[in-house]
């Protein structure tokens, strides 16, 4: 609770305005689809509250609220849906948002759950996620306009379902601790104390009246064989396993499988529950199975496996779900999985399975975005939410019928995860890299509307040259776009959908043409390009050229290392580039893989989880000196997949970058860097930001955390990311300091260097402060920080809440240091620009 207090303390009362901007997007359209379906950030949950509200519980952007009439739906409507964030005006601590439940007895009476649901894994352990804060459970009382936090032994914990009973009474279960992956349970709240009942990990709850008239309370536990099931009789207080006829495998082969997160639906007569599966042995070996069984408790049932796919999975990850429900008029099943796995209509009698995506079920082709998550049927309609947002399906039951189409319910909600985001400044418009949503840009001019998505798959690394006219906006998918991990099903219906030019993964968008830049052509071997978030920059004082970094393949003797690709300013289309362009070997890397890199005219600066690199280039544009400088901390190295045959083999792997690599332009000899300590499991050891200002040499960083764990009221990991150095010059004598940004779980924080060097040196903490309230900046992990000098604007990507800008940029940051005191700033907000080359 002190916690608590602390975190909305400062969010709301600690600092002084700064006015950021909401810079969009709401929502985007895949380049090339004729329907210009709108997708939006993954979505966990919705809920409908009375005839015609609902709430969305996004993975990391908190909750919105939206008024939609399901009885009058058509497309033009759902593009007019208005979302509004119903958590900015209320003491919550936490935008991740794993589950939703109304109270049986009372339609105002709202619970949320807090959790790691985003698709955005760091490792093999389902706890290592992308992920702001867990803080256990809030409740509103007035249909879910406004929230609090409920004290409860929860905080930290990934809650799975909340199920509100009568008398106050809640049950409420849990996947994983933030410190234990196998840490879960259910909890009992009787009105003044809380009872932990159970001391498994559930992934799900589902209530049923047993055909005896007696109310059960249904709990899924994953990764438990044989006892998936358990059941409870007395509001959750005793358990006893529920599972006879469950094998997860293929008997006739006796090959066992593991349940990864098992889902129920039920209807007053039978429970199913099904999950995605896997081989314990072998974590890219997986599968799906759904079982059906009768409620009569006094019979001698079992579980019956259900006829049909059994293959719900494509990518063989562990953020991967599956939902589930039973239609209440012609009692069969909709099933909505993985990937290309979308929706299937399932005749539970004689075991058919009907897509009910594309030409061969919808009226128009439609199909909505694909990794599906939950679904739920109100008023003969399908809803369904998945890693693109909230999606409708009419007329589910029928066929090809007229009105068999997907809508997007979208609509103009501001949700979106975004690792990296720059500014192009003469167009008045971002690019940004989208966990699961491509890469995106904005339209001119109006870039809180309605974005591009103009490289398919995961958006990750950004850069913008913005000395080029119009500006070039460049972007990279995952694995800098050669390795595609999608599935084949995936990529046959990407093809259907978009035609072959949705298979470029790395390029760049200027004026409104798109450039694929095909590195596969240059470098073939999957195996080369390892990390989900490859390193690759332009080069500040010349961005025509870019350099990357390229590693050893086992099925090619080429060299490994730092490489630049010359892009002239004339190249106009991929054809051309493949003609008039050809990578150039600059150097190897001591046979070190680099996890991110910086490039300023002669100098290359790279890291990895140990060492910083220093590549000097020579007149020719060819290394002539490289170094090597341990880091100050041993970080995590990323988890990569496994290559067979030039292919990925499908499983777990980072989604992010585990270090972070910030270098000033101004002042070449400042270097910070931060980063994840582990992703295989939650680290004990305290999460550190340190400083040189020497180049980044051996011995010369400084630790200058400070107080900024305390500060930004983290429950449990501050997760620092994006770090920036914004230049500024003293008035007359030319003297140079820098703010140091970085996004944190619960916004951008920031610190002066020359303030920081004065602490170190009294040996007192440094000192940080939030950049803007949480009305200005909302709570929300930040992963990407940029600044554009030519135009003085700051950019935060964040993980949930979409791109915000902060114009004027250096005023409002020395605002925010001397605005307050009498003391007169010496720093100047002097232009950047000076340092870079003129725009042409």
């Amino acid at each position: 609770a002190k916690m608590f207090v602390l975190l909305a303390a400062v969010l709301v009362y600690g600092q002084r305005s700064v006015p950021w901007s909401f810079a969009g997007p709401r929502g985007y359209v895949q380049n090339g689809d004729p329907l210009k379906l709108k997708s939006a950030s993954a979505i966990q949950q919705a809920l409908a509250v009375g005839d015609s509200s609902w709430l969305v519980a996004t993975v990391n952007g908190g909750i919105f609220k939206a008024n939609i009439s399901m009885s009058e739906l058509t497309r033009s409507t759902s593009e007019n849906i208005h979302w509004e964030n119903v958590l900015d005006k209320s003491h919550v601590t936490c935008a991740s948002i794993s589950t939703l439940a109304q109270s049986p007895t009372n339609s105002d009476e709202i619970f949320a759950g807090c959790g790691g649901v985003t698709s955005s894994e760091q490792g093999n352990d389902w706890s290592v996620l992308n992920d702001g804060d867990w803080a256990g459970v809030m409740k509103s009382q007035d249909g879910g306009d406004t929230w609090s936090m409920l004290k409860t032994p929860l905080v930290n914990y990934h809650v799975t379902s909340i199920l509100p009973l009568a008398g106050g009474r809640l049950v409420v279960s849990a996947r994983s601790s933030k410190f234990d992956q196998n840490k879960g349970g259910v909890w009992v709240f009787d009105g003044s104390k809380w009872t932990q009942t159970l001391h498994n990990p559930v992934f799900n709850m589902q209530r049923a009246e047993l055909q005896a008239s007696i109310p059960a309370i249904f709990a899924a536990l994953p990764f438990a064989v044989p006892n998936t099931v358990m059941v409870s009789i007395d509001q959750g207080l005793t358990w006893k396993s529920w599972s006879e006829g469950l094998f997860w495998g293929w008997p006739e082969l006796q090959k066992p499988h593991q349940p990864y997160y098992p889902t129920f639906a039920v209807d007053n007569k039978r429970l199913f529950v099904g999950a995605l599966t896997v081989d314990p042995h072998d974590v890219t070996n997986t599968s799906s199975r759904i079982f059906v069984r009768s409620l009569d408790f006094a019979s001698a049932g079992e579980w019956v496996e259900l006829a049909g796919d059994k293959s719900m999975d494509d990518d063989a990850m562990p953020k991967d779900r599956m939902g589930m429900v039973v239609d209440p008029v012609n009692k069969n099943l909709y099933v909505v999985g993985n990937g290309a796995k979308v929706a299937f209509r399932v005749d539970v009698t004689e075991g058919t399975w009907e897509d009910m995506t594309g030409q061969a079920d919808t009226a128009d082709g439609s199909v909505p975005h694909g990794d599906c998550r939950n679904t739920v049927i109100h008023k003969d309609v399908l809803v369904v939410v998945s890693d693109g947002g909230i999606w409708a399906r009419l007329d589910p039951r029928t066929k090809k019928g007229k009105n068999s189409v997907w809508l997007s319910l979208n609509g103009d909600i501001p949700a979106m995860e975004f690792l990296s985001a720059h500014w192009d400044n003469r167009q008045n418009r971002w690019v940004g890299g989208a966990q699961d949503n491509c890469v995106q840009v904005a339209n001119a001019g109006d870039a809180e509307s309605t974005a591009l998505g103009f490289l398919f798959g995961d958006g990750t690394t950004t850069q913008v040259d913005n000395i080029a006219n119009p500006s070039r906006l460049f972007g990279s998918t995952q694995f800098l776009g050669v390795g595609d991990v999608d599935s084949k099903n995936q990529r046959q219906q990407r093809r259907k959908n978009f035609g072959d030019d949705d298979e470029a993964g790395f390029g760049f968008f200027q004026g409104d043409i798109s450039v694929h830049i095909p590195v596969s052509v240059w470098f073939p071997e999957a195996d080369r390009f390892p990390f989900f978030v490859h390193p690759f920059g332009l080069n500040d004082q010349s961005p025509t050229d870019l350099i990357f970094w390229v590693g050893q393949s086992k099925q090619n003797s080429a060299p490994a290392g730092f490489w630049k690709l010359t892009i002239p300013l004339n190249i106009s289309s991929t054809d051309q580039l493949v003609k008039e362009c050809k990578p150039v070997f600059l150097s190897d890397s001591n046979s070190a893989q680099i996890y991110a890199l910086v490039a300023s005219g002669t100098s290359v600066v790279a890291i990895n989880n140990t060492h910083l690199h220093r590549l000097t280039l020579a007149d020719n544009g060819l290394g002539s000196h490289y170094e090597t400088h341990v880091l100050p901390a041993v970080f995590a190295q990323p988890v990569v997949l496994g290559y067979r045959d030039n292919a990925a083999v499908l499983g777990p792997l980072s989604h992010d970058k585990t270090v972070t690599l910030a270098v000033s332009t101004a002042s070449p000899s400042f270097v910070a860097v931060t980063g994840w300590l582990s992703v295989l499991h939650a680290h004990p050891e305290p999460e550190g930001i340190w400083f040189s200002r020497q180049n980044g040499e051996q011995g010369t960083f400084v630790d200058i955390s400070g107080n900024l764990k305390e500060v930004s009221g983290a429950l449990a990991f501050l997760r620092p990311s994006g770090l920036l150095f914004v230049d500024f010059e003293a008035k007359g004598n030319g003297n140079k300091t820098a703010a140091l940004l970085v996004g944190t779980v619960s916004g951008v924080f920031m610190t002066w260097i020359d303030k920081a060097l004065e602490h170190v040196a009294a040996g007192t903490a440094v000192e940080w402060d939030r950049v803007g309230d949480s009305q200005q900046f909302p709570l929300v992990l930040t992963k990407g920080l940029s600044y554009e000098h030519y135009s003085d604007t700051l950019v935060a990507a964040t993980m949930g809440r979409g791109i915000y800008t902060l114009h004027n940029a250096k005023a409002h940051l020395l605002d925010s240091r001397f605005g307050e005191s009498k003391e007169e700033s010496p720093w100047t907000t002097a232009s950047s620009a000076k340092y870079f080359p003129a725009q042409l």
